[in-house]
């Protein structure tokens, strides 16, 4: 007992740190700079997929969607949720969103493709995909965000700006099936998912900043399709996909952590504390710090199992588990152009079969864990469950 009133003395000390010590404006490491040389003539922009400038006299319209209200609030939406507040490191849906926008500028996008890029993360919630747990109660298969995408525009009255210059909102949604650069399945490379493991794998120290530019020259966009150019660069990228995959975003834990989170969002909405509104149209910071200052008992014990999400499950066997929960794959397995011929990564390279089969076998057949008892009672109503 002695030991359980200690972990949480120390999960609201943790708390408090959290609610008081981080706030403001978030930046990413990458640096990302607009700098605005003349309202009339150009903006340069510099991202870690290269620097670019914009003619104001014939891409007014870029730097009305990056200077909109919805573009600035993605600033403080972290790309990686709530998850920053136990390993604190900064890259947000605005720098995501500009990271995406410069792949599509770099490799040849029409301005519509552009827009769609810097807008495709816009309808993103507080703690981002933690609204699939909130709103649809799964992880697999649901994605809130694009299922509000054109709402969430239409609110923030885009389609007026767009309106201005000539072009409609059909034309930049991100999932209409008409911007390949930006959008494509699983398990090909798109703009989207090219820049969230770039910037996942400089954050986690796979690679350095140094690194993209030099695997980007290996990578080209022919035929609407993206394609690496070298097998050892394709295969390092990869890599990272798969290793996120199975130890960050298709983990159990970030599993149990988007649940609680979820538990505890759906309590401060019962309390009156949040509203939908706030979850749909504020920031990271703003909510969490509501949260924290809450002195529900049972918001408070959400929050510190959030914190220590870990210790409330074990991976084991089929045999000895409580439930076999399902996440999401996220592996890519992308074209290479060998001798002239595409083939697939899997197909040139044996040892990457092997991890990407292995990791997919994972994910699709479903983590068996056992629960902590003092987290018993809320698992048996956790979805999704394989079996």
């Amino acid at each position: 007992m002695h030991g359980v009133i200690k972990r949480y003395i120390h999960s609201f000390y943790i708390l408090l740190l959290l609610c008081v010590g981080f706030s403001g404006q978030l930046t990413f490491a990458q640096e990302t700079r607009i700098e605005q040389r003349s309202q009339e003539q150009q903006r340069i922009v510099s991202t870690m997929f290269g620097t670019f400038s914009i003619d104001a006299s014939k891409e007014k319209v870029l730097l009305d969607v990056i200077d909109s209200s919805t573009m600035q609030r993605l600033k403080l939406i972290r790309q990686f949720g709530m998850m920053y507040y136990i390993n604190p490191k900064e890259y947000s849906r605005y720098d995501h969103s500009l990271g995406v926008w410069a792949l599509i500028r770099r490799f040849g996008g029409s301005i519509n493709e552009q827009i769609a890029g810097l807008l495709h993360d816009a309808s993103h919630t507080v703690f981002s995909h933690v609204a699939d747990f909130l709103f649809c109660h799964s992880s697999e298969k649901c994605s809130y965000q694009d299922s509000i995408h054109e709402w969430f525009l239409t609110q923030q009255h885009i389609p007026e700006l767009l309106e201005k210059h000539g072009i409609a909102l059909a034309d930049i949604l991100h999932k209409s099936g008409d911007h390949k650069l930006l959008e494509q399945d699983l398990p090909d490379l798109c703009a989207d998912r090219i820049e969230y493991n770039f910037t996942a794998g400089v954050l986690s120290g796979f690679i350095t900043a140094a690194d993209i530019e030099t695997m980007l020259k290996d990578l080209v966009f022919e035929n609407e399709k993206w394609i690496f150019t070298s097998v050892a660069t394709a295969r390092r990228f990869s890599d990272m996909s798969v290793d996120h995959t199975e130890q960050d975003w298709g983990s159990p834990g970030n599993f149990i952590a988007y649940t609680i989170m979820a538990d505890a969002m759906q309590r401060a909405l019962d309390l009156g504390l949040v509203t939908k509104d706030q979850i749909h149209f504020s920031d990271d910071q703003t909510v969490w710090d509501t949260l924290c200052a809450s002195n529900d008992p049972t918001l408070k014990k959400y929050m510190a199992q959030f914190l220590h999400h870990r210790e409330l499950i074990t991976v084991t066997t089929k045999d000895s588990c409580d439930m076999i929960i399902a996440t999401k794959f996220r592996g890519v397995n992308p074209l290479v152009k060998v001798d002239g011929k595409l083939v697939r990564l899997t197909d040139c390279d044996q040892d990457y079969k092997k991890k990407y089969d292995r990791v997919k076998t994972i994910i699709k057949n479903g983590w068996p864990i056992t629960f902590a008892p003092s987290f018993a009672e809320r698992a048996r109503s956790i979805t999704p469950i394989i079996s």
